[in-house]
Formats: C-alpha cells, sequence, structure tokens
C-alpha cells in the first residue's frame, strides 16, 4: 500500500501562520478524491472530498486523525 502524502492547506492557516488543515489525494470511490483534517481546537475532524460538510471522524490528535484515514478509507 502506498502511503498518503499529506500537504499543508496554507489558505486556512491561522493568524499566526500555524496550519490548521490538511488534505491528501486518496481517489476514493465512495469517498471523492480528497480528505481533509481541520484542527478545530481541541479536536481533529476528518472531512471527504466528495461531501466535505460531512465529518467522517473525530480524532484527539493530527497523528490519530492520520492514522484513521489510513486505516479506514486508504
Amino acid at each position: 500500500m502506498a502511503r498518503l502524502k499529506w500537504n499543508i492547506v496554507h489558505e486556512c492557516d491561522d493568524d499566526n501562520g500555524n496550519p490548521t488543515q490538511w488534505a491528501a489525494e486518496i481517489n476514493h470511490p465512495d469517498y471523492g478524491r480528497f480528505v481533509w483534517i481541520d484542527d478545530e481546537g481541541e479536536k481533529f475532524g476528518v472531512y471527504s472530498g466528495k461531501n466535505c460538510n460531512t465529518k467522517l471522524a473525530e480524532c484527539k490528535s493530527l497523528a490519530s486523525a492520520k492514522r484513521w484515514v489510513a486505516t479506514y478509507i486508504f
């Protein structure tokens, strides 16, 4: 299995230049072309590219959100 390449979406950086959103291309038939992880303060939300308004998961850390995507989508 290939590794996901996560890219920081710099257009969404906070006022201090800290990243708040990451995206990876997955080309999944059910979830669409991209998946996003949003820093939501105390949690990290995972959203699909096909319907980016639908939260697929909520994780405690960025690492666990990336792991969730690798385990359940990719």
